[in-house]
């Protein structure tokens, strides 16, 4: 790769060498040899770019200039980052849509406490499908302009780990009111651990400055992510109803999240094979796939236990 682009920056060099003549047909000549040298060079390796833009065991096909808009479809080695949230964010949306505009009305046989409740329980389960959506627009929104300037790339950064924080909360604030919703004192219990997983994330953001950005607010979200374990497998265990209804939902949403961080944390597989895994497959790409497949599944869970709302026998 390397070779071939010194080769096409030699020739084009030469090229406009033997452009001599001051006319204006040869300037415009000349202007053209520029421009084909920066298209041929608009992609390096790792040591063509700043610290900020290297990722560990990815050494090619990192982007030599500002973001364009071509690199939505040319290949680089953040395009696959960029489209598997782009992707992300359509299906998310289509099943929302899907969800709102098939949802039954409120059961007959409810009871007519639950009628305002059960309006609350929908705005959680509707403020998590725009949650994912946003977080998942922000994410390709970053990876994009990842070869930006610096402080540009860390105030992306910020607003991508804030959406994952965000998201994280409105997953408890969704789930553990209806989950709980015949455990009051469960309830608050775990509604007190969102909140301590929130000050956390504040408090580690606090600790930060642009250029640690990360350092210690994504290790504090993804502990974050682990406690949300406990309050799903308790109530798996102490809801028949539930376990029955959502319960496959959530074993997917376990072994995601178990795997999104693995690959995420080892850099897995790239660690063991350096630069072969550059543009696809990765462990960035990987994370992307499998953090997707636990927010949608959370999000099938939350609907099968919306639907349990709907019955005057759900806390029997």
């Amino acid at each position: 790769m390397a070779v071939r682009t010194q080769l096409s920056n030699t020739s084009l060099t030469s090229s406009c060498r033997n452009i001599t003549s001051p006319n204006d047909s040869n300037l415009w000549h000349g202007d053209c040899c520029k421009e084909k040298i920066q298209e041929v060079r608009w992609l390096g390796n790792f040591e063509e770019v700043p610290e900020y833009q290297r990722k560990p065991y990815i050494h090619w096909y990192y982007r030599l200039e500002a973001p364009r808009m071509r690199h939505f479809w040319r290949v680089h080695n953040e395009l696959g980052n960029m489209w598997t949230h782009l992707f992300a964010a359509a299906v998310t949306l289509i099943r929302f849509r899907s969800w709102w505009q098939c949802e039954p009305t409120q059961d007959a046989t409810a009871a007519p406490s639950l009628v305002w409740t059960r309006q609350t329980y929908a705005a959680g389960v509707a403020t998590f499908f725009f949650g994912s959506l946003i977080t998942f627009c922000i994410s390709v929104m970053y990876h994009w302009r990842h070869c930006g300037k610096e402080l540009e790339v860390k105030c992306w950064l910020c607003l991508d780990i804030s959406c994952c924080g965000l998201l994280l909360l409105l997953g408890f604030a969704a789930g553990v009111p209806m989950g709980f919703h015949c455990y009051p004192e469960l309830q608050k219990g775990y509604m007190l651990q969102a909140v301590t997983v929130a000050l956390a994330a504040v408090c580690a953001f606090a600790f930060e400055t642009p250029a640690t950005r990360g350092r210690f607010s994504s290790p504090t979200l993804i502990l974050g992510g682990i406690s949300a374990l406990w309050p799903a497998l308790h109530w798996l265990m102490i809801s028949t109803a539930g376990r029955q209804a959502a319960g496959g939902w959530l074993l997917v949403v376990i072994v995601c999240g178990i795997l999104a961080t693995l690959f995420y944390t080892k850099s897995i597989p790239e660690c063991f094979a350096p630069g072969r895994f550059d543009l696809l497959c990765n462990s960035h790409q990987l994370w992307h796939v499998f953090i997707y497949g636990a927010i949608a599944a959370y999000a099938e869970a939350l609907i099968a236990v919306f639907k349990l709302t709907a019955s005057s026998s759900f806390c029997q």
